[in-house]
């Protein structure tokens, strides 16, 4: 897994580990599948997912590069509270807002105690790269 902070690489971790291949019933963002884990606190502007596809050092420096399309894309900018936020890729997975987060201009804001975003299940194995653009401000 390779992890990039404003584009640049920022950890490699190689363990040899990658998802196994099922449909899982919970996709979480801002909370773990463990009871024990914290919440994130802070903004999350927008989800991408790509399947099959590895991003190197130039994939990420392009990532806002029109020909790049995400395999699922939410877009939690100016989302309204309450409503799930439908996958602007294929218009099926649904990521539903739960016990009340706030949605705003610059995404949707998890409190750190008990908010998250449940997205809908699908199958996905193997090689995946994730994009997430958020403003982390605490985890309690």
């Amino acid at each position: 897994m390779k992890v990039y902070k404003n584009g640049h690489l920022a950890k490699t971790k190689v363990d040899g580990r990658e998802p196994n291949v099922l449909t899982r019933t919970h996709h979480w963002l801002g909370r773990s599948a463990w009871a024990g884990d914290e919440y994130f606190n802070g903004t999350i502007a927008y989800v991408k997912f790509w399947h099959g596809v590895e991003l190197q050092q130039l994939d990420v420096t392009e990532l806002y590069a029109p020909h790049n399309k995400p395999h699922h894309f939410w877009d939690f900018r100016g989302c309204t509270a309450g409503e799930a936020v439908i996958d602007s890729t294929n218009g099926e997975l649904m990521a539903t807002p739960m016990n009340g987060p706030a949605c705003g201009a610059h995404g949707i804001s998890l409190d750190g105690n008990d908010e998250y975003v449940d997205i809908d299940g699908w199958e996905w194995d193997g090689t995946t790269s994730i994009e997430v653009y958020v403003k982390h401000d605490s985890i309690t």
